[in-house]
């Protein structure tokens, strides 16, 4: 009985660890996406407690932010059922808005069939691509990141590869960002001291 209920309190102490990582992750995560659309931190939150998916969030305001609409009337047409193709349309968007330019090969499992899209198909005739509400959700939450990050967008698309989630992503790309800006301003002290010397 006791080996049970140390069991259960180990098992309680893991979950309520993981609940606590998840949710400062997910804090992080409507933060970024506040100070890059240059919205209320509000707006992310109410768009969460109506009960957008957080992969939803940086499309629902980049749509807001290119259309001039109001975020709540797109996050109202997604919790409809409406899929994201059908929500641009609306607003006079289709999947020239949500292209991606990134210069160099592209060798991502997951980001090379959406960008084949794009490939196989004449610029002209980008707009008759027709995305799914996967494709739209990776390459927005994909510019998000590697844009607000300052990051590659490789290491991006490597680490939803891994199946991440883009929550998870952005919180490691905040914290090896943050590491890199740490070893450069080490390295650049380091060589000033070296010139005083």
């Amino acid at each position: 009985m006791r080996r049970l209920v140390a069991l259960t309190i180990v098992t309680l102490s893991v979950l309520s660890t993981s609940i606590v990582a998840s949710s400062e992750q997910q804090t992080q995560f409507y933060m970024n996406l506040g100070e890059y659309y240059n919205i209320e931190s509000d707006a992310v939150l109410c768009a969460v407690e109506q009960g957008l998916e957080d992969d939803d969030l940086a499309v629902v305001f980049k749509i807001a932010a290119e259309t001039n609409v109001d975020y709540r009337e797109v996050v109202d047409k997604r919790l409809s059922g409406t899929n994201w193709a059908n929500i641009a349309a609306d607003y006079g968007l289709n999947a020239r808005n949500f292209y991606i330019e990134i210069s160099g090969k592209i060798e991502s499992q997951h980001y090379v069939p959406i960008f084949a899209k794009y490939r196989v198909t004449p610029a002209a005739q980008w707009e008759m691509i027709k995305l799914t509400d996967s494709d739209v959700r990776s390459l927005v939450n994909l510019e998000f990141i590697f844009n607000h990050h300052d990051y590659s967008p490789y290491q991006v698309m490597a680490m939803k590869d891994y199946g991440k989630e883009f929550v998870r992503i952005n919180y490691q790309v905040e914290i090896a960002r943050a590491d890199m800006i740490k070893r450069d301003l080490a390295q650049k002290k380091q060589e000033d001291q070296v010139e005083k010397n």
